[in-house]
């Protein structure tokens, strides 16, 4: 592919805070149709070649799978005992600007590790090799003098999900490697050896640790992943859920930001108690409803105006929870009651104007989607 090819225009999209701004980047056709064809090749192998400790953006898998693997986790560590496991505490892992940060060299040195061809390898540097690969960024409406890129995976180009995900396992493997992902078989003998006790969905990471003992090790893991990627954790987004009762005994471990008893530790969009507790998670969910519902209530809609906004700003946060688990029949009537509530304005209502709100347009209803429904079709997934 010819240097021009490999050139890109970028605008800077405008943030509150300038750490946190995105870049966009309009690419040659060729590059892109290039980049889709590595994407459908990559994707053939990636479940294969990926342990299921990675769950994003993969066929086959999503988070909602590695939500219910750490809700089973956890269940299993409480069912355990803190006796066995009374320093243990859940970490999350997240990578500062990861798919910004990821060095190109690094990308061809794990792929050629994992034994991908060379004349893959060879597409691949076509696409991040610095001699081709630059960009002219708009500034006040001009475009700058080429600038040759050394790092950084495109936001938005479909290869940079598999890339990354590629090119972030030996992170996850080097957790276990020196022992700092909690080996099960020290608490729970006889149980499966492939039992996973790290998890990630792209740049975020959740692993389980012994004791505080295992932060040191985190600290020079950190250290090592920055010589030699660029990446950096971003140790500001670090939070801590104990797992057991002493684990906040030591110093380092009370300087991180910690889980409260009955507070839920958030992660891939879903939230976690401590031993897996689904009631209070359930109970979560609908706090979070009820908030929506709360936030709009003093708009001036009409029942079908509220029935819009709930179908689209409520029930979609719900489809996210409902792919995790299936819920209690408690929350289904609590949630339906807390929506049918908001689009009368009220409580009180009879059964048929509650039936009236669920009933489809196109059979004279206001046409809310039911949870119950939403349930119902899920639960033949399981």
């Amino acid at each position: 592919m010819t240097a021009s090819l490999a050139e890109g225009l970028v605008r800077l999209l405008p943030k509150n805070k300038l750490g946190a701004y995105r870049l966009i980047t309009l690419c040659e056709t060729t590059y892109e149709v290039l980049s889709k064809v590595l994407v459908a090749q990559l994707n053939g192998v990636l479940g294969e070649l990926l342990p299921p400790a990675q769950h994003s953006f993969m066929p086959s898998r999503c988070s909602a799978d590695a939500g219910s693997h750490l809700t089973l986790l956890l269940k299993k560590l409480k069912s355990l005992g803190t006796e066995v496991f009374p320093e243990g505490a859940l970490l999350s892992l997240d990578q500062q600007s990861a798919y910004d940060r990821v060095d190109h060299a690094w990308i061809f040195e794990v792929f050629k590790a994992f034994g991908f061809g060379e004349h893959f390898i060879l597409l691949l540097h076509a696409l991040y090799d610095p001699e081709t690969l630059g960009v002219r960024y708009f500034v006040n409406g001009f475009p700058t003098d080429l600038v040759r890129l050394l790092c950084g995976l495109g936001q938005g180009d479909p290869l940079s999900c598999p890339v990354w995900n590629i090119t972030f396992q030996p992170f996850l493997d080097t957790l276990v490697w020196r022992g700092i992902a909690l080996d099960l078989q020290k608490v729970w003998p006889g149980g499966p050896r492939a039992q996973l006790t790290h998890l990630a969905f792209a740049d975020n990471a959740v692993v389980v640790v012994e004791s505080p003992a295992a932060l040191s090790k985190l600290e020079t893991l950190s250290q090592t992943w920055y010589e030699a990627t660029n990446g950096k954790t971003n140790t500001d987004k670090t939070l801590v859920l104990p797992l057991g009762p002493n684990w906040l005994r030591d110093k380092t471990a009370q300087a991180l930001p910690t889980v409260q008893e009955g507070e839920s530790f958030k992660w891939c969009g879903y939230a976690f108690f401590r031993h897996g507790d689904s009631k209070l998670f359930w109970t979560h969910v609908l706090d979070r409803i009820k908030a929506k519902t709360r936030a709009a209530g003093d708009r001036t809609l009409l029942p079908s105006g509220k029935v819009f906004y709930a179908n689209t700003h409520i029930i979609l946060t719900v489809l996210h929870v409902l792919s995790f688990d299936i819920p209690p029949q408690w929350f289904i009537k609590a949630a339906e009651t807390a929506l049918t509530d908001f689009v009368w304005g009220g409580a009180g209502r009879n059964v048929v104007a509650c039936n009236f709100v669920f009933q489809a347009r196109e059979d004279g209803g206001l046409g809310l989607i039911s949870i119950g429904d939403i349930v119902h079709l899920v639960a033949l997934q399981f």
